[in-house]
């Protein structure tokens, strides 16, 4: 999205990149009723299969809390 921080070269508009999230919020369209997806431009996408790596994931989380210094809430 095209702000301040990412400037003018960006391709989207702050309202167009809002709209798939916000569309996915308040939708009943039985597409936005999903869950586990990637989506844009109101479609479900594929991205890179290392986003759908549990274990992956799971040391992503842990380094990012390490990071953080904190924890998860039991």
């Amino acid at each position: 999205m095209s702000t301040k921080m990412s400037g003018y070269a960006a391709p989207l508009t702050v309202a167009q990149g809002a709209d798939t999230p916000a569309w996915l919020a308040v939708s009943d369209d039985p597409d936005a009723l999903v869950t586990g997806k990637f989506f844009q431009h109101r479609k479900a996408i594929e991205v890179n299969p290392q986003a759908y790596d549990p274990d992956l994931q799971a040391k992503l989380l842990t380094h990012c809390l390490a990071l953080a210094g904190t924890t998860l809430p039991d």
